[in-house]
């Protein structure tokens, strides 16, 4: 039931984070796209093509030995100061675009490898056995080396079989992995064979032309010169364009989409219009764009025209809202666990600095002893005993209590003083006919005249409910201390249910 007087916490959480989320999400700034679309020409255009079959097989044979070259192996660990054995990877090539990796265990090592691989393949004379003087050009210088998820996994998977093998008893000899699956680090440089690479043809036919819009969405993403000047256009990084800038080829054509994301519809055409600039025409910037092979089909609309991506802010509620749900239940939880209930006589005791006795089964042969031995702590004849209910959730407990002690067995005296006037027999102490030894005052809750009652007796007795907060009785305690009440005893009363079971007695007391 308190758990339940406090769940409102858990709404109040959803609608606050909800709310906070929402006004996040109008801070959000919209994001506008704006796009270009350009063409392979299909008409003759200077000798050689970066995307004709020959620039394209020479690509996959370059891709095939260089990693295996020991005359560039030699240059790149003459060059960077690393170790280069089984460290250079290519991946598959994009039509005439090469990507070389290098693998190393620091950053600065896998960058310095990558950089003297891109140099030393680049000039007039390659470090290279099997490169053709000016056959490459770098697309890309890396910048960055990034982490090599193939070595998490690669020493996972050791783990995992030193594991078995210690379990099984039997171990063999691991094989020597490659630094690609072993080193921490990886950084790349991208290459392409440029078009008088691949020696003379006669143009661009319709079929080479798709080949090449194949290559030239991978080449275009990553040119060093056009994301500069794009750059220049935008006010940005190369970096930042990097990641604005996007070129797709629609599928088994040679039509290419450039798209240049910004947060101001200004930026993102001013992006998209530098881009198809730069690449069409006879001078284009990018290296791996043949002269003339590019024409400008369209350029974005005026920037007033340009739709924007709003901020999903339907979306950033939702996960507001389930955030505050955990959030609420988790703060309800902490609020439970901070202020504990009562759940045990022994902790009873702590909170009163008395003895304690839980009644949810005490027998009524017990709870005549236990009169007794409240007789026991005063010398006034009869004992006066009141029966103190700790606050108004305890009354009914407090009337089941009473009822148990006054027909617990001979001796016994009880007087109702729940009104909170103290009885003409209670104040002038002619209360029995000399039968009794025990007389149970039944007295009202804290502010209701039970302390009047309480100052009255010999002796105060404490009944709790189980599942009262320790708060709870702590506040009681003092209260009754300003009044110069101090419970001489306490009972723990179950929170449903009758206090006493007549088959059973209950031992689980709290001793004097």
């Amino acid at each position: 039931m308190v758990l339940l007087r406090r769940i409102w916490i858990v709404p109040v959480s959803i609608v606050v984070v909800a709310a906070i989320a929402y006004g996040v999400a109008g801070l959000q700034s919209s994001t506008y796209t704006a796009q270009s679309t350009v063409v392979v020409s299909s008409a003759p255009g200077p000798q050689g093509a970066a995307g004709s079959p020959a620039a394209a097989n020479l690509a996959s044979t370059y891709a095939g030995a260089l990693p295996n070259d020991p005359t560039l192996q030699a240059y790149v660990g003459k060059t960077a100061h690393v170790n280069p054995l089984r460290a250079i990877v290519a991946l598959p090539p994009r039509g005439s675009v090469i990507t070389l990796q290098f693998f190393a265990d620091t950053r600065h090592a896998a960058l310095a490898g990558a950089r003297a691989i891109g140099s030393g393949l680049s000039g007039a004379k390659p470090a290279s056995s099997v490169v053709t003087p000016h056959t490459l050009t770098v697309l890309q210088n890396p910048f960055i080396a990034t982490m090599n998820p193939a070595a998490v996994s690669a020493r996972a998977d050791k783990i995992r079989a030193q594991a078995a093998a210690a379990a099984s008893g039997i171990t063999t000899p691991a094989t020597p992995l490659p630094p690609s699956q072993t080193a921490r680090f990886m950084a790349q440089v991208v290459l392409i064979v440029p078009a008088s690479g691949a020696g003379p043809t006669e143009g661009i036919n319709p079929d080479d032309a798709n080949h090449l819009a194949t290559t030239y969405a991978g080449v275009i993403p990553v040119d060093d010169t056009l994301l500069q000047d794009i750059g220049n256009a935008v006010h940005q990084s190369s970096s930042q364009v990097a990641s604005n800038l996007s070129v797709v080829n629609q599928q088994n054509t040679s039509i290419l989409q450039v798209s240049f994301r910004a947060s101001t519809p200004q930026t993102a055409t001013t992006g998209a219009r530098a881009a198809a600039t730069l690449l069409a025409g006879p001078n284009p910037v990018a290296a791996g764009i043949v002269p003339s092979s590019l024409g400008i089909v369209s350029l974005p609309p005026p920037s007033n025209q340009v739709a924007a991506t709003p901020a999903r802010k339907g979306s950033t509620v939702a996960i507001g809202a389930v955030l505050g749900l955990v959030l609420g239940v988790i703060l309800l939880v902490a609020w439970e666990r901070s202020d504990p209930h009562v759940v045990e006589a022994r902790s009873l005791s702590n909170q009163f600095g008395c003895p304690a006795t839980p009644v949810d089964r005490l027998s009524p042969e017990a709870a005549h002893a236990l009169t007794e031995r409240w007789a026991s702590l005063t010398d006034h004849v009869p004992a006066r005993v009141a029966l103190l209910p700790a606050d108004p959730g305890s009354v009914q407990q407090t009337d089941e209590v009473a009822e148990l002690l006054r027909h617990s067995g001979e001796g016994i005296g009880y007087l109702d003083a729940r009104s909170g006037t103290v009885p003409h027999a209670l104040s002038n102490g002619h209360l029995v006919d000399g039968k009794e030894s025990v007389v149970v005052v039944h007295a009202g809750p804290p502010g209701s005249g039970g302390e009047a009652i309480a100052l009255s007796c010999d002796l105060t007795v404490a009944v709790v409910r189980a599942g009262a907060r320790n708060t709870e009785v702590r506040r009681l305690a003092e209260d009754l201390a300003n009044f110069g009440l101090v419970p001489a005893w306490a009972l723990l009363a179950p929170r449903r249910g009758h206090v006493g079971t007549p088959q059973e007695q209950h031992a689980d007391a709290v001793p004097a």
